[in-house]
């Protein structure tokens, strides 16, 4: 499935990190996996549907968006190198939606615990004091 040019092509010319290369490795190593199980043996027979089916499995096996869209990234990368090689004709990927990430609600510290900063904390007398407990009182 051409990975080791692949492999070659992030090592020499886009210069990637150990890291990245190991990522990528480990990413594209279990889309593979995931392929066998439809008996797909060569790059041309990768769907947009297949790699909608290894998103889907993964979000079932707990896995995060935050992941997924990284996995997807490292999918979209290979197949727009092979598409740029001419292994392939038109690139899969370009069909697929990534997942929407979750969106976290902030943190809200109670008014308690601010009045307690406020109150319990000795400023200072003078100026400074107050400067100081207007900054506080400002963050």
């Amino acid at each position: 499935m051409h990975t080791e040019s692949f492999f070659r092509y992030l090592e020499f010319e886009k210069r990637y990190s150990a890291h990245t290369l190991i990522s990528y490795k480990n990413d594209i190593e279990q889309f593979l996996s995931f392929l066998t199980q439809f008996e797909v043996t060569s790059c041309t027979q990768v769907t947009h549907s297949i790699i909608r089916s290894w998103m889907v499995d993964l979000l079932d096996n707990d896995q995060s968006a935050s992941t997924v869209n990284r996995k997807l990234s490292t999918l979209r990368t290979y197949f727009k190198f092979l598409h740029r090689e001419g292994f392939i004709d038109s690139n899969p990927v370009i069909k697929v939606q990534a997942p929407k990430k979750e969106k976290r609600l902030p943190v809200i510290v109670e008014e308690s615990t601010i009045e307690n900063l406020l109150d319990r904390i000795d400023y200072g007398e003078g100026f400074s004091g107050k400067r100081n407990k207007l900054i506080v009182e400002m963050f």
